[in-house]
């Protein structure tokens, strides 16, 4: 049955009123997108991407970019702390629904936990590098289905510290190592050759940077500034792919242009 409002039906079913086009009946929207709607770019991880939606601190990287991208393009943020990419699979038809469904481009940053030491504290987080590759592969099938086609990016897990995921987790030996994390940024990148997918090194991008990393994992503020600059570069190339591109001017950055009139271009 629909929904109901606390105000009753409200003409639920019946289509907008006679000349409602996008917007109050008899007004005409103007200078927007149509039926089309506005450009989505859908972040798709773990922890480091649902991290990343955070507001203290100059906010997160994936806050940032909504903020970049204002009144440009709507960013749906689907990181799910501690998944790996045999659950993300698994949840993936619920992850895609949604505003999520309608993605033009898709960040897709999974493998952190993966990588985790099978014989370890986080070994039920663990994944093999075989069937990560897999699952990867299927994550990817599955974005690029999507209505709009996404262009796509994939990010390889970050460096890790040892040291201070030690101390983080207060065991003798690190749950996670520098040398997994290579391994399975390899494979990330393996995955993107294979696709013809853009994709970004962050392991080798941090691990000459461990002070950007707050527990030897997640980011500091300092280092979600980082992310956030080199994903929103990453953006900018896939942008270019579309036929949404456009150069900005101060203060816009390039990408996909406003999607309504500023208030001072429209008349009455």
């Amino acid at each position: 049955s629909p929904p109901r409002s606390c105000h009753g039906p409200q003409n639920v079913g019946r289509g907008p009123p006679e000349g409602a086009v996008g917007g109050m009946a008899g007004r005409p929207a103007r200078g927007g997108r149509g039926a089309r709607g506005r450009p989505v770019v859908l972040l798709l991880g773990d922890s480091l991407t649902q991290r990343g939606g955070g507001a203290s601190q100059g906010g997160g990287w994936a806050t940032r970019l909504a903020e970049r991208y204002e009144r440009r393009a709507d960013v749906v943020n689907r990181g799910l702390s501690g998944y790996n990419t045999r659950w993300v699979l698994e949840e993936l038809p619920g992850l895609l629904g949604g505003a999520a469904g309608l993605a033009d481009l898709a960040v897709i940053w999974l493998g952190a936990n993966d990588a985790a030491l099978a014989g370890e504290a986080s070994a039920v987080q663990h994944v093999p590098l075989e069937e990560y590759k897999s699952n990867l592969h299927a994550i990817l099938r599955a974005v690029r289905a999507l209505p709009r086609a996404p262009k796509c990016l994939l990010v390889t897990p970050p460096a890790v510290d040892e040291e201070a995921r030690m101390r983080f987790t207060g065991t003798h030996t690190p749950e996670r190592t520098l040398a997994m994390s290579k391994r399975y940024a390899q494979a990330c990148k393996e995955v993107a050759d294979e696709t013809d997918t853009l994709a970004f090194d962050m392991t080798v991008s941090t691990r000459a940077r461990l002070d950007l990393l707050s527990d030897g994992l997640h980011f500091s503020p300092e280092g979600e500034s980082f992310v956030y600059g080199v994903i929103s570069d990453k953006l900018e190339e896939l942008w270019l792919k579309t036929d949404l591109y456009r150069l900005g001017t101060d203060p816009l950055p390039n990408g996909p242009p406003l999607d309504f009139p500023d208030w001072k271009d429209r008349t009455h």
